[in-house]
């Protein structure tokens, strides 16, 4: 669990997504999972969003802006969906 506000050492979800991108580049694109982004749109959202392109790039043999298309079809397909604030 990502914790940044109740312990000493921050703990954030983007560090959660880095230490296991490549399970999940491998659950989106091989397995078909749904990615559901909710919370902060200012910093948050974007910052997981960051997170899952380094991930479809490192371990799924893209480019950035291939990734970042796939973001897009995702979000097309509502298997990336986003309930975000500011």
């Amino acid at each position: 669990m990502a914790k940044s506000r109740v312990q000493d050492h921050k703990v954030y979800v983007t560090h959660k997504l880095h230490s296991r991108s490549q399970e999940i580049a491998n659950l989106v694109l091989s397995q078909g999972a749904y990615i559901y982004v909710c919370g902060d749109g200012n910093g948050m959202a974007k910052d997981v969003s960051a997170a899952i392109t380094a991930a479809f790039v490192e371990h799924g043999d893209m480019t950035t802006e291939e990734a970042t298309e796939l973001i897009a079809t995702l979000k097309c397909k509502r298997r990336f969906a986003l309930d975000i604030w500011s």
